[in-house]
């Protein structure tokens, strides 16, 4: 399951899970943490769904999508996605209700310190925002797209527990 080999051998069993899954039939989502942004993410590298069966799916694990609100939050996610997979792509909390794009706890994306739009997203079609390199070689950015594209998502959970879109 999630992507994971299991099989067995005589009388054990075992499973390869891919990096972001552990346990039996690698059912548990692993979140990683770091102290610096204060919340822990999961990454899907093995499922591609659309952006609600992926705000869904960080729902059923206690989290959200994640929300990219400062720089070390967009610096961790590329070094992150880096260390994992070569994957492309990954809904982040974002929407465009009515013409203004919003976080999912209500914030203007566009009214804050910190904006990762490359100059063309203007011309871009699409009402949820994905993080994803323009091409291997460059950074990561904030890209609309259709909301029923199938791509990778990122899932955020407080370290503290506490509910991430208070």
């Amino acid at each position: 399951m999630n992507g994971g080999n299991c099989s067995i051998n005589g009388t054990s069993y075992a499973c390869d899970c891919p990096p972001t899954y552990s346990g039996f039939n690698c059912t548990e989502a692993i979140f990683f943490t770091d102290d610096a942004v204060g919340f822990s993410i999961h990454l899907s590298v093995d499922s591609l769904t659309n952006f609600t069966t992926s705000l869904t799916t960080c729902m059923d694990l206690g989290g959200a999508l994640v929300i990219v609100k400062t720089q070390n939050t967009q610096t961790f996610l590329e070094r992150y996605i880096s260390n994992i997979t070569d994957m492309n792509g990954f809904w982040i909390g974002a929407q465009n209700v009515s013409g203004e794009w919003l976080w999912l706890d209500g914030s203007s994306v566009n009214n804050q310190d910190f904006e990762k739009w490359p100059p063309e997203t203007q011309q871009l079609n699409g009402n949820c925002l994905s993080l994803q390199r323009q091409n291997i070689e460059s950074e990561f950015v904030w890209i609309p797209k259709d909301c029923n594209a199938p791509i990778g998502y990122i899932c955020e959970k407080p370290a503290d527990g506490e509910d991430p879109c208070i």
